[in-house]
């Protein structure tokens, strides 16, 4: 842990790109999305080899090979998931204690809230109608504007601009946002994502080896409607219609990508499952029966197996909300009261 940088790196928020690929803390692992390979190549952040590896043969996904795993590269972007993540939990395992209502709790025995100072007084007065928790050990320090919750809504849909050159992960991605300052991106986000058929499988006996990984994004899985790949599409169209005024006043010189003359449904849709990338991959040891497939029952204990419990984000049925740390905080904290036997 003595490399350059990795003070700021691990400690600064916006800084998030530069750990992912701070030696001494990275791990990369490589996905594919299809298992097509002329389809997969469309993809400009596909790489068949890089530099001396010979697993690569995907999109970079950036993981941390450190104490802390990826807590200590993420974005601190914090999120709580939807009451309908908890409440799926609490029908699968006819468990009260994964109610939203319970899950919740949880939440707000982990939060330091820091940017609701009158909710903290009422919080004091034993009056708390925003849910947010106090005295925890994860400070949170700007809400999104409220003003931001009366606009057009978007299913299922997270949009934040960011001000740097992010075009997904590749290996240097991060060095764009040291180099090519003057640009403005626009991160889409699609929750709660219909694909279910995605694969993990072992390279090898050896731990360190990473995964072979297939996504099989968007129609190649199973979301044989296309609502994943429209919604993302109505997000382009939401996010052109927000920035239209800046590029009218010069404020934005051009559309880069996917470029303002690309206007049809069916190119935009071209371009997103060319160019989408997957960050919250997880369900791989899903809670459940293992009858439907799951590993792990509702105390985390994995089936058949004395003794063993998995407490990460393999164990949820569904990907959780836009942004899984805050989830996997809130199931950590559930795992300890039940590892200790409290009640829920």
């Amino acid at each position: 842990m003595a490399a350059a940088g990795l003070p700021g790196d691990y400690e600064v928020p916006a800084f998030s790109a530069f750990a992912t690929e701070n030696p001494a803390m990275k791990w990369d692992f490589y996905v594919r999305h299809y298992a097509d390979d002329a389809r997969q190549r469309r993809d400009p952040k596909y790489r068949e080899r890089w530099t001396e590896r010979d697993d690569s043969d995907g999109v970079l996904y950036p993981r941390a090979g450190c104490l802390g795993g990826c807590t200590a590269h993420n974005a601190m972007i914090t999120v709580h998931p939807h009451n309908a993540d908890w409440e799926h939990i609490r029908q699968l395992t006819g468990d009260q204690s994964w109610s939203a209502e319970s899950m919740r709790g949880y939440f707000e025995r982990l939060e330091e809230c820091r940017h609701r100072p009158i909710m903290r007084f009422l919080a004091k007065l034993g009056f708390n109608p925003s849910r947010h928790g106090w005295s925890g050990w994860l400070p949170t320090e700007v809400a999104v504007p409220m003003g931001a919750l009366d606009d057009e809504p978007l299913a299922d849909l997270f949009c934040f601009a960011i001000l740097g050159d992010f075009r997904g992960y590749f290996p240097g991605y991060s060095a764009r946002f040291r180099t090519e300052k003057n640009y403005l991106t626009w991160v889409i986000l699609k929750g709660h994502t219909n694909n279910r058929a995605g694969t993990v499988r072992l390279r090898s006996a050896d731990p360190r080896d990473t995964p072979v990984i297939a996504f099989h994004s968007f129609d190649e899985g199973t979301d044989d409607g296309g609502e994943d790949v429209r919604s993302v599409v109505e997000g382009i169209e939401f996010v052109r219609r927000l920035t239209r005024s800046m590029i009218e006043d010069g404020w934005i010189t051009e559309e880069e990508l996917p470029g303002g003359a690309v206007t049809d449904r069916a190119d935009l849709e071209r371009f997103v499952k060319d160019h989408a990338w997957g960050h919250h991959a997880s369900c791989s040891c899903p809670i459940g029966d293992p009858g439907d497939g799951g590993v792990v029952d509702g105390d985390f204990r994995v089936h058949g197996v004395s003794g063993l419990r998995i407490v990460d984000a393999s164990v949820f049925p569904k990907i959780p909300g836009f942004f899984i740390v805050s989830s996997v905080y809130t199931i950590a904290e559930k795992a300890a009261d039940v590892m200790m036997g409290v009640g829920g």
